[in-house]
């Protein structure tokens, strides 16, 4: 388990490594510069990668004891490490300014001329920042939402005015550049966030990738894409008005053929009906629907972060769970 926390006081970022065990083996602060902000991390087969980016702590209002996040005036980087790495190990690549909430994976390659040894990272990159400034955001969901929650609702909805792009930035270890950042979905302005792939291929070279499409001033999913990263084409499943999905899980099938040979599997809500179901897709043509639709006993919320877990895992992870119990009594 690769893991980062964060902190309002220097050193600002950690970075450490649990093993099977339950026992941290490796911990190592990162030389931030600032007190940031980030949300997730993301992994090469031998480097880990962190984020210092556009969102930290407001300094001022540390120094009253207060909490608030603020937009910061530093450059906005990626910390690049070995997976064992030092402090002094660390790498700082600058991008353009941004934030990122979620990224998709990461691998190595060889650059083909220079034969430096590079860097490739996949996100969704918020490119509000570009400018121009922040609009003002749709709030009629007020006239929905119990009033208890109209203080919190504004930090969880309306992503899409963050202007989240699928995206992609590679950094040449040996010169400490990034070489190239840019969007990588064949639509240039839709708007994604919350996805993902075959586990199998994390940390490695991969050519599928599946998004969830955003609906305008909510935190809500109305449809899915699935991107070819290889060929730069896509095919999309939209729901009907006032049914919204969840974030996916990709479950392989077994003996797959293909990377892309599995199911997409979803929970969707229906506002009108006020039901829900567990949805499938074959994952080879999410465009042609549902191939199985399962009804769930009540209505639940439309969710984010699941992933799909073999029968044999759980199985293994049962008896581990159930020794260890056992060595404690």
């Amino acid at each position: 388990l690769l893991f980062f926390n964060y902190s309002p006081k220097a050193p600002f970022m950690h970075y450490g490594i649990v093993n099977p065990s339950d026992e941290i083996v490796h911990y190592v602060d990162i030389p931030l510069e600032a007190p940031k902000l980030p949300h997730d991390m993301c992994f090469t087969k031998n480097f880990t990668i962190l984020c210092d980016l556009a969102v930290q702590f407001d300094e001022a209002k540390l120094e009253k004891g207060e909490f608030k996040n603020t937009v910061s005036s530093k450059p906005c980087r990626f910390a690049i490490l070995p997976r064992y790495g030092k402090s002094s190990e660390v790498k700082f690549f600058t991008v353009r300014k941004t934030f990122v909430l979620h990224f998709l994976n990461a691998y190595e390659k060889k650059d083909s001329r220079s034969n430096h040894d590079i860097i490739v990272l996949d996100g969704y990159r918020q490119c509000v920042y570009d400018g121009p400034p922040i609009p003002k955001p749709d709030t009629s969901w007020k006239d929905i939402v119990s009033e208890k929650y109209h203080k919190i609702f504004p930090t969880f909805g309306s992503m899409d005015i963050m202007l989240t792009k699928l995206w992609r930035w590679e950094f040449d270890l040996t010169t400490g550049e990034t070489v190239w950042e840019g969007p990588i979905d064949d639509f240039g302005d839709r708007l994604t966030e919350f996805g993902v792939f075959n586990q199998a291929y994390a940390g490695k070279e991969y050519r599928y990738a599946y998004s969830c499409l955003l609906e305008p001033g909510w935190l809500l999913f109305n449809g899915l894409v699935k991107h070819d990263l290889k060929n730069g084409t896509s095919s999309t499943f939209k729901c009907r008005p006032n049914r919204f999905c969840s974030e996916p899980a990709f479950a392989p099938r077994d003996d797959p053929k293909s990377e892309d040979d599995g199911y997409l599997v979803t929970f969707v809500t229906d506002m009108e009906s006020r039901t829900s179901e567990c949805v499938i897709f074959d994952a080879l043509k999410i465009e042609t629907g549902p191939v199985c639709r399962l009804a769930l006993p009540h209505r639940i919320s439309c969710g984010t972060h699941a992933c799909w877990v073999p029968e044999r895992l759980l199985k293994r992870s049962k008896r581990k769970i159930i020794n260890a119990r056992s060595s404690k009594l």
